[in-house]
């Protein structure tokens, strides 16, 4: 007896993520325009730091929507990339770019990394980056997500590095001769 294929390969949520993602914000625009917490931390890559690795580097700026779309796979999906498609919803709603699609995605994708990650930042900074420099924008945000991603990844599986030495309580031997 043979399964349906849809059976075996279940429907990508993708679609459906980004579509409550945009009646999230249709609902209550000003939780998007929201200031970063007061003790966020800085970037680990800067802005400007998108030329390392050059794979990504290239990729972006010939193809800006397969980086975009392999960062979402990263948060969403697995930190790894298995079973990471460079053809995937939220690479083919980043197309989108004659409507203006693809800067809405990129500021509610940064927003993410920055509420997920506790980083700084605010919309408005958010909104210049993206509409001025939109593959800087997307490497950033790709090279971050893969940093801290790693990194929370290795805090949880590496045991503290404290080295805690054993104690016994001490007990008395009741057949030992008490000491005046």
């Amino acid at each position: 007896m043979s399964t349906s294929i849809a059976a075996q390969n279940p429907p990508n949520d993708d679609l459906t993520h980004w579509i409550d993602r945009f009646k999230v914000v249709a609902a209550d625009p000003h939780a998007l325009m929201a200031p970063a917490h007061p003790q966020a931390s800085q970037w680990h890559n800067r802005f400007f730091q998108f030329f390392e690795p050059i794979d990504t580097c290239l990729i972006t700026w010939c193809c800006p929507a397969i980086t975009f779309g392999k960062t979402h796979h990263r948060l969403h999906h697995d930190p790894q990339l298995r079973d990471y498609s460079p053809l995937n919803i939220s690479c083919l709603g980043f197309c989108f770019g004659c409507c203006g699609v693809n800067i809405a995605m990129q500021l509610l994708q940064r927003r993410k990394i920055r509420e997920r990650f506790n980083l700084e930042g605010d919309f408005v900074s958010d909104c210049l980056r993206s509409c001025c420099c939109i593959c800087c924008t997307l490497v950033q945000a790709d090279k971050e997500a893969e940093y801290q991603l790693a990194h929370q990844t290795e805090d949880i599986a590496q045991p503290s590095s404290k080295k805690q030495d054993m104690t016994y309580p001490v007990s008395e031997d009741p057949t030992a001769p008490k000491q005046a």
